[in-house]
């Protein structure tokens, strides 16, 4: 795997060359390179070159929560020079890390301090993970390995998710620097054998009469950044020239590479041991902070007996670092265009420019973009980027979570050092797409009333979506449906004639919501003979007719009965079976849909029990019929709603919700309480 975390903007900055690390740093590996070419390559090519072009990376990589209470956060460190670049040495070893505490053995300092911030990152990374020396506990959604001797986290896997740093900050007196002892890493000491007796000479006469390896190593970090100059416009080494020996003796010019690591090879050639380190530089106290490609940084280590590893950095303040003089330079940043309306769940773009007030182009300014609602308010970070030549062009995401309304769109460019702050506010209108549900029974009769059940949903977020027309199109006329406050509206209709009928409801666009449709199809057949010979009895004047013939013949059946009593032998009397008792099955059930059909059946069966003139074959139609005979007209909206929901589970693809099912269970419980009801009045009435 790379050393450098900048090798996993997979999938956003493709090739790994396209990558600024510090603007001078070139990464062999590219994004798409497998995990396992890499890991055979560590150690035996070039990492980190001394000398590299700019790239022009541009796209902010992490953000930082929390002050990290340190300039410098690593990814690894390097110990093997060969042919003018810095890699990883081949004895370094990994072990798996599953977030546990990491004990520390550090002595001597003057005040420690726990420090916790949290890395969120803004691209795909992956390799070495940012994080700082002397960690305690670093708490990562993912496969993780340490370095121990490097003390280093990798990811072998790409990752976008937070992670929290835990690490103890020492600081240590002058005094304590000057008296510690040295220790010897492997690997820590080695000069190219062309290099050693130049370099020698030169660092010998640069810590003079410097007595401890401290005052040596402070030393030669002065020399350096006292004569000479960063400056990336510098020479490169002529070919067949070791780089170093060029910037130290022809070049005085260079980046961050050169100074460090001339800083390293010239404390090795005097026998004190040092490594190069790749990693950033960030703001020791802000409580948040973006880092950008151009912040990558190459320092270096010194080892002490007691202290650890201890950071030195040769390289001279730049331009952007050194304080200004009582001022900054003001900007004005402008949005020239940006896409009117985002769409919750998805992006749009937001382009503009920064400039200084007489005009002139800014360079490296991190820009935000916010959502608010109005001015006062903090707003919602919706994108990052970058400047480049006065110009920028970010992608935004409009959060599911967002409500539905009209924003101000506010690009904010951040500062630093030497520009100003600057902000621009134009509107945006934020809107949400929407999704139909429609609930009906897919048969129905000739003449039978059926019910429609509609609900508009936001979609991004499942929230109902009130008081919004819908149109409703059946049997070629169109009927306008309003939602309630829950989303949710109901109509009934009867088709008149046989076939497949064609349903199909819609929504238009409104100010906030984006339209949808929903179609279905319901088989409309004619009832059954029988049926409709039922029916007929039960309307006038064919029902007077049947009460006469029924009273009839009970009183002819009667008499007979009496007459022939006394005429009969006795009969012995057979006990009656007890009744089977319903299951309590209906209770369990994998989805709403079956709990509705489950629930439907179980009292279905309980109705049966309840009054014998219920067939076991019955259609939900013909049991609701059958069931309305028995009861009270307080029943009949509680048996639509429980029949209706019965067909729609039963009979359609539509999956029923929690409500639905809890408002069948409401009908059920208003059904019981009724027939409970029903016999209690007939009981009195016997009485």
């Amino acid at each position: 795997m790379s050393v450098s975390f900048l090798s996993a903007a997979i999938d956003i900055l493709g090739d790994i060359s396209e990558v600024d690390l510090d603007e001078e740093q070139r990464i062999e590996k590219t994004a798409t390179e497998p995990a396992e070419t890499v890991e055979a390559k560590r150690g035996k090519g070039n990492v980190v070159e001394v000398e590299s072009a700019p790239t022009g990376a541009v796209r902010p990589l992490f953000e930082i929560d929390r002050p990290p209470a340190t300039r410098y956060l690593r990814l690894s460190a390097l110990e093997v020079y060969r042919e003018g670049g810095w890699a990883l040495s081949e004895s370094a070893e990994a072990v798996p890390y599953d977030g546990e505490e990491i004990p520390l053995d550090i002595r001597g300092y003057e005040i420690a301090e726990d420090v916790h911030f949290i890395v969120m990152p803004l691209v795909n990374l992956s390799g070495f993970v940012p994080a700082t020396l002397s960690v305690r506990q670093l708490l990562f959604d993912g496969t993780l390995e340490r370095y121990p001797e490097l003390e280093a986290f990798s990811s072998p896997t790409p990752f976008t998710s937070p992670y929290e740093v835990y690490y103890a900050r020492h600081e240590f007196s002058e005094a304590a620097l000057r008296e510690a002892d040295l220790i010897y890493p492997d690997g820590c000491l080695e000069v190219p054998v062309e290099l050693v007796g130049r370099l020698g000479s030169m660092a010998s006469e640069i810590v003079g009469g410097a007595s401890t390896p401290w005052e040596k190593l402070k030393a030669v970090e002065d020399y350096l950044k006292s004569n000479y100059e960063y400056d990336e416009e510098f020479e490169p080494a002529p070919p067949g020239v070791d780089p170093v020996e060029w910037f130290l003796f022809n070049e005085p010019r260079g980046v961050c590479t050169h100074f460090n690591s001339a800083f390293v090879l010239l404390a090795r050639s005097i026998g004190i041991p040092a490594r190069i380190v790749n990693g950033f530089i960030v703001k020791p106290y802000a409580e948040n902070q973006i880092v950008m490609p151009k912040q990558a940084h190459v320092y270096a280590e010194a080892p002490f007996e007691g202290l650890g590893w201890i950071t030195l950095d040769a390289t001279p303040e730049r331009f952007e670092e050194r304080p200004q003089l009582g001022y900054k330079i003001q900007t004005v940043t402008n949005i020239t265009g940006n896409d009117g309306v985002g769409v919750k769940g998805g992006h749009f773009g937001v382009y503009g420019t920064v400039s200084t007030l007489n005009g002139s182009a800014v360079d490296g300014l991190a820009v935000e973009v916010l959502l608010k609602v109005s001015k006062n308010e903090t707003g919602v970070r919706c994108g990052l980027g970058e400047v480049r030549e006065g110009l920028f062009s970010i992608t935004c995401e409009a959060s599911p979570d967002l409500e539905v309304g009209d924003y101000m769109l506010v690009a904010h460019s951040l500062g630093d050092a030497i520009y100003e702050e600057s902000w621009s506010d134009p509107p945006i209108k934020i809107v949400a797409e929407t999704q139909l549900l429609l609930e009906a029974p897919g048969r129905a009769h000739t003449g039978e009333t059926i019910a429609f059940r509609c609900r508009l949903l936001d979609s991004s977020s499942g929230e109902p979506v009130g008081n919004m027309t819908l149109l409703m199109d059946i049997d070629g006329e169109t009927y306008l449906l309003r939602t309630d406050s829950a989303g949710t509206v109901s109509m009934e209709h009867a088709f008149e004639t046989e076939g497949n009928k064609a349903v199909a409801l819609r929504f238009e666009d409104s100010d906030y919501y984006l339209g949808s449709s929903k179609a279905l199809s319901i088989a409309v057949t004619a009832p059954s003979s029988i049926q409709n010979i039922l029916d007929l009895l039960v309307t006038y004047p064919y029902n007077l007719i049947l009460a006469a013939t029924s009273a009839a013949t009970g009183a002819v059946v009667v008499l007979v009965k009496r007459r022939g009593r006394e005429h009969m032998p006795p009969v012995a009397v057979e006990e009656e079976a007890p009744e089977e008792e319903l299951s309590d099955d209906y209770t369990v059930f994998t989805s709403y849909k079956e709990g509705i059909v489950k629930l439907f059946n179980h009292f279905y069966a309980a109705a049966r029990r309840r009054y014998g003139g219920i067939g076991e074959t019955l259609t939900p139609r013909e049991f609701q019929r059958a069931l309305l005979r028995e009861i009270n007209d307080a029943g009949v909206q509680a048996l639509e709603d429980l029949v209706s929901a019965f067909e729609i589970a039963n009979y359609s693809e539509v999956y029923p919700t929690k409500e639905d099912y809890e408002r069948c269970m409401a009908a059920v419980d208003k059904l019981n309480e009724l027939m409970e009801g029903e016999e209690g009045g007939k009981e009195e009435t016997t009485a």
